[in-house]
């Protein structure tokens, strides 16, 4: 199970979940750090449209091609539903990379993205959950759990 956590997610909360399924081999955690580095989270994946400045990921750990970061056919319909607002570019390309990394779910604590959920999660095929919140992340438990089955 592919989880993209953004970097609006309590780190901790879920890290102390999915640990021993990371350790298992049965969840991969991915971040790519579009804002500064995350030395916590080792999957990365492959990144959308970005520029070489804002690469904060060592090239040895890219099993990518630099051809390879580009927008998905998905990121024109990801910028209608949350605007084109240089304030959401961000948020359209963490979920962009998400769906660029088969993403089973993605997890965040923003509510521009989270107030758009009913649109983004048809189009990308991965549901959106805030682990902040104690039904969804009860909802993240009982996924994971049935995943490691």
């Amino acid at each position: 199970m592919n989880i993209y956590i953004d970097r609006c997610s309590n780190f901790k909360k879920v890290k102390s979940l999915t640990k021993t399924y990371e350790e298992k081999g049965q969840v991969k955690l991915i971040q790519f750090p579009f804002e500064g580095a995350n030395s916590k989270i080792q999957n990365h994946g492959v990144p959308t449209q970005i520029t070489w400045a804002e690469c904060h990921s060592p090239w040895k750990k890219a099993d990518y091609a630099w051809e390879d970061i580009k927008h998905s056919e998905k990121f024109p319909e990801i910028q209608k539903i949350l605007g084109i607002d240089p304030q959401r570019d961000g948020d359209c390309r963490q979920l962009d990379t998400a769906y660029k990394n088969k993403a089973n779910l993605f997890l965040t604590s923003d509510k521009g993205i989270l107030n758009h959920k009913d649109a983004l999660e048809p189009l990308l095929c991965f549901i959106i959950l805030d682990p902040d919140s104690s039904t969804d992340f009860l909802n993240l438990q009982e996924r994971i759990a049935l995943k490691s089955l």
